[in-house]
């Protein structure tokens, strides 16, 4: 679970997918608006969206005029959460 801070005219927010780990995530627009990029569509997300991703899709998200504070919740399906023991 990760709360993301994007600018106005965000465009670094890395494109990224979970195929190896399996991992689909949930993105909610807590403010704001942003533009998320995934399976070749744009879809514009507005505070109270919620879009889900699978692990095998690549997705980006981008802003334009005004900033964005999005709640990005990642987890695989069907398996109980393990922490990482990295660092």
């Amino acid at each position: 679970m990760n709360v993301i801070e994007l600018d106005a005219g965000c465009t670094n927010y890395p494109e990224h997918h979970h195929q190896k780990d399996e991992q689909e995530e949930v993105y909610v627009i807590l403010s704001g608006t942003a533009v998320l990029h995934v399976g070749g569509q744009q879809l514009e997300l507005t505070a109270g969206t919620l879009a889900r991703v699978g692990p095998n899709e690549s997705r980006k998200l981008v802003t334009h005029d005004e900033p964005a504070v999005v709640l990005a919740l990642g987890g695989n399906p069907g398996k109980a959460y393990t922490p990482s023991m990295g660092g």
